[in-house]
């Protein structure tokens, strides 16, 4: 009796067993099938989820700044970084529409989550990418300072500028005259007084005016040397009198020419003391700041450079390729444009803090550079 007991029990525990191992052998597969799923699961998720980001209409904010942003009459948008932002959207199938701000605005409105992406010449700062989100630059630009033409500068002003190269030359020349009037005068006041006697004074005083006259080549006669050095330092002074007033009328007419050709304002270093204007909120007010150069604040580059020509201001600062383009196409002979190519940047567009939008865009925008096409387009607005 025990012993068939001992037999059914053991033959239980042995079913036990086979059917543990059995639930475990099925149960493994299972799992590993369940988790081979997950991950696709999670991988459709995704893009569901990217689709829908995709599909969804986004806010493109954007600020008047030719020729990167124009607006046509009826309401089209055109310009260099609009061109380039229609061809990223649609070879990403990106559905969108366009708001209008100004710069302060379009900023504002870009940090308080308002636009999806800030398209237009937006300098890169280290201030704006705490900031922002920026992309990778399309343009690298330099800045530039629009000022009147130097034929619009006062007499006073040429004069200053003409005097302030040529005194040294003009000291030189009178220093010269008279010493040939004194050379002159030593040689003749005893054998030729009637024209070089008389006191000291008087003697040196008719010497210069024959020096004087002799120089000009006038030569009225009325004073001249009958020694024979007296008339050898006659003959040296005519010919070298010829060169000096040939080089004296050259350096002026060079001194001249430069006044002419050359703005007042040169370079960024001469702003600190004229009246200066720059775009608010820009990257170039804060570069002019860094350089402790204090700038009058303008909503648009416009406005700007009408107070220039109203004479509101001395010069406004903007980049090179904004001022270029509206000095030829609205301002044609009115102002004058210096480049500064050593303060140079680079442009692109901006995006909310923590955007999941910026990869894509970044790889979109490098396809769009790297083709052919773009030079055409940047060409078009720019030239060659």
């Amino acid at each position: 009796m025990v012993g068939v007991v001992r037999s059914r029990v053991s033959a239980l525990v042995a079913l036990v067993l086979t059917l543990g191992l059995l639930a475990v052998t099925v149960g493994r597969p299972a799992a590993a099938q369940a988790a081979a799923q997950t991950p696709g699961a999670a991988q459709a998720a995704g893009e569901q989820t990217s689709a829908s980001q995709t599909s969804k209409e986004m806010v493109v904010g954007t600020y008047l700044s030719p020729p990167f942003v124009m607006k046509q009459i009826d309401g089209e948008w055109h310009g260099l970084a609009i061109e380039l932002w229609q061809e990223i959207a649609r070879r990403q199938s990106i559905s969108y529409r366009v708001e209008e701000y100004d710069l302060e605005g379009l900023l504002a409105a870009l940090e308080r989550g308002e636009v999806d992406v800030a398209v237009g010449p937006l300098l890169i700062t280290a201030h704006r990418e705490r900031r922002y989100d920026m992309t990778i630059p399309f343009m690298p630009v330099s800045l530039a300072i629009a000022t009147r033409p130097s034929h619009d500068a006062t007499f006073l002003a040429v004069a200053r500028s003409v005097l302030g190269s040529l005194g040294t030359a003009l000291l030189t020349l009178l220093a010269i005259v008279v010493a040939f009037a004194i050379l002159v005068w030593l040689l003749e006041r005893r054998r030729n007084p009637e024209h070089f006697g008389g006191g000291v004074m008087q003697g040196i005083g008719d010497a210069i005016w024959w020096s004087v006259s002799t120089m000009t080549t006038v030569g009225y006669g009325d004073r001249t040397p009958i020694t024979l050095w007296g008339r050898v330092v006659g003959m040296i002074w005519m010919l070298s009198s010829i060169v000096l007033v040939s080089t004296f009328i050259a350096t002026v007419t060079s001194a001249l020419t430069v006044v002419k050709l050359q703005p007042p304002i040169r370079s960024l270093y001469d702003l600190a003391h004229v009246r200066v204007g720059v775009v608010q909120d820009s990257g170039t007010a804060d570069y002019l700041s860094a350089l402790g150069i204090v700038a009058r604040p303008y909503g648009t580059v416009e406005e700007g450079l009408s107070d220039v020509l109203a004479r509101e201001l001395d010069a406004f600062v903007d980049e090179w390729p904004v001022l270029r383009y509206l000095s030829q196409v609205r301002y044609s002979g009115e102002l004058t444009i210096v480049p500064q190519p050593r303060a140079r940047g680079f442009v692109g567009f901006a995006l909310p803090l923590d955007s999941p939008r910026r990869r894509q865009l970044d790889v979109a925008m490098l396809e769009v550079l790297d083709d052919p096409e773009w030079e055409d387009v940047v060409q078009r607005y720019l030239g060659s």
